[in-house]
C-alpha cells in the first residue's frame, strides 16, 4: 500500500507540463489523558494512558490539468478506530469539472459527505476544538454488518454507526455552486451518510445534499437531507439477509443549522433527526429469512460557541455542548460538553488545549479526555 502510494504522489507531482500542481499538508499532533473506558471508538483515544501521538496526517496534491479540469487528492494516515497508525490512503481522489463563466463545479471519485456544518469544519484547522461533535461518534446499536446488536457493548466488533460517516468521504459524483446569497452541494453517492463502502453494493444510488442561505452578511442557515443503504455484505449477515434485503435497510436523515458570525462572536446551533431501518437478525436459527425490521429513530442537538480575544490576536475560546438520544429499542441518552482555547502561534502553528465532559446514560463511562494538540499545515 505504501509502495502504491508514493507512486501515484509521484505521477501526480510529475505533472508539469500542461498542468499547475500544488502541494500542501496538515499534521496533528496530541498529547491526551484519558478515562479508564477510554477506546478508540468511543472518544478516539488509542490509550488509557497518557499519550503523546499523531492523530491524523494529510498530504493535499491540487493539479489544475487542462482549462477547466482539475484533480484533487489527499494521502491520509490516521488512528481511525485503532490504537496504532493505519497505512496510507487515498481519503479524496476527485476530477473536477468547472464550465468556464460559470460558478459551479461538477466533481466526481472519491468526495466529500455534503452534509452539515462538520462538512465545512471538518479538518483541525477548520475545527475550534479538537473533537467532532458527538453525532460523529459511534453512539448508536445499529451496525453496517451485523444490523441492530444487544447484549453487552462491544465497541470494537460492533462499534454501531454515526450519523454521518465520520470520516467524511464517499464514492461518489456530485455538483456544487452558488447563486447570490444560495449556496447548495448535491451529491449521489454508493451509500447512506452514515455507511462507507469501498465499492458499490446496491443497484441505485443514495442521495446526500446541503443547501445554505445568507440572509444577512453576519448569518448563515442552512439544510442537508440524506437517504441510501448503508450494509454492506458480509458473514455476519449473508445467510440471513439477500442483496435486496441489504438495499431495502436504509437510513433517512436530514439536518437545519444556523450560525450568526458578529464582530468577535460566532455562535451555531445544528439539530440532526436520522433514522435507521435496521435488521434484527436471529443467528440462533442462521436461516435465510430470520430476521425482522425495526426502525431506530435517534436525534442530535449541537450548540457552539467561539469567541475571538480581541485583546490577544490570534487567541480564541470555544466550546461545544452536545445532547443526543437513540430512540426504540435501543434507547439512551448522551451528552458532551467540551471547552478549551485555541492559540495561532504563526500563520501555519495552531495550538489547542480542550477538556471534554461525557455522560452516556445506562453505562455511564469514565472517557472523559482532557487534550492539548498542535496542529501544522504548510
Amino acid at each position: 500500500m505504501k509502495r502504491f502510494a508514493i507512486g501515484v504522489c509521484a505521477v501526480l507531482l510529475s505533472v508539469t507540463a500542461q498542468a499547475q500542481v500544488t502541494v500542501g499538508g496538515l499534521v496533528d499532533m496530541e498529547y491526551r489523558r484519558s478515562g479508564p473506558d477510554s477506546k478508540p471508538y468511543v472518544n478516539g483515544s488509542p490509550s488509557t494512558m497518557p499519550t503523546l501521538y499523531v492523530p491524523s496526517a494529510r498530504l493535499f496534491v491540487d493539479a489544475a490539468l487542462d482549462g477547466n479540469w482539475s484533480l484533487f487528492a489527499v494521502l491520509q494516515s490516521d488512528h481511525y478506530g485503532s490504537k496504532s497508525f493505519n497505512p496510507p490512503f487515498f481519503s479524496l481522489m476527485q476530477v473536477t469539472w468547472s464550465p468556464f463563466d460559470a460558478d459551479i463545479a461538477f466533481h466526481a471519485g472519491r468526495i466529500i459527505i455534503p452534509f452539515g456544518l462538520t462538512s465545512e469544519r471538518f479538518l483541525s484547522s477548520e475545527n475550534p476544538l479538537r473533537h467532532l461533535p458527538l453525532s460523529h461518534e459511534w453512539t448508536t446499536r445499529v451496525d453496517k454488518k451485523a444490523g441492530l446488536t444487544k447484549g453487552p457493548r462491544d465497541y470494537v466488533l460492533a462499534p454501531g454507526m454515526t450519523f454521518v460517516y465520520s470520516r467524511m468521504y464517499t464514492h461518489g459524483i456530485a455538483a456544487q455552486g452558488s447563486y447570490g446569497k444560495l449556496d447548495a452541494h448535491l451529491a449521489l453517492t454508493q451509500n447512506a451518510p452514515s455507511g462507507f463502502n469501498e465499492s458499490g453494493e446496491y443497484a441505485t444510488p443514495s442521495f446526500v445534499g446541503r443547501v445554505g442561505l445568507m440572509p444577512l452578511t453576519w448569518a448563515r442557515v442552512g439544510a442537508s437531507f440524506g437517504h441510501g443503504a448503508y450494509m454492506r455484505k458480509d458473514p455476519k449477515n449473508d445467510i440471513q439477509l439477500s442483496d435486496a434485503d441489504r438495499a431495502s435497510l436504509t437510513q433517512t436523515i436530514y439536518g437545519v443549522d444556523a450560525t450568526i458570525d458578529y464582530r468577535y462572536l460566532r455562535l451555531s446551533y445544528e439539530y440532526l433527526r436520522s433514522t435507521w431501518l435496521a435488521a434484527d437478525i436471529d443467528k440462533q436459527n442462521g436461516v435465510p429469512g430470520a430476521w425482522v425490521e425495526v426502525e431506530i429513530p435517534a436525534h442530535a442537538h449541537s450548540i457552539e460557541a467561539v469567541w475571538d480575544v480581541s485583546v490577544i490576536p490570534g487567541l480564541h475560546l470555544a466550546s461545544r455542548y452536545d445532547r443526543m438520544t437513540i430512540e426504540g429499542v435501543t434507547s439512551g441518552e448522551f451528552e458532551r460538553v467540551e471547552t478549551g482555547f485555541g492559540y495561532k502561534l504563526t500563520r501555519s502553528v495552531t495550538l489547542k488545549s480542550t477538556y471534554a465532559w461525557a455522560r452516556n446514560q445506562g453505562t455511564d463511562l469514565a472517557d472523559d479526555v482532557f487534550g492539548i494538540q498542535l496542529s501544522i499545515s504548510f
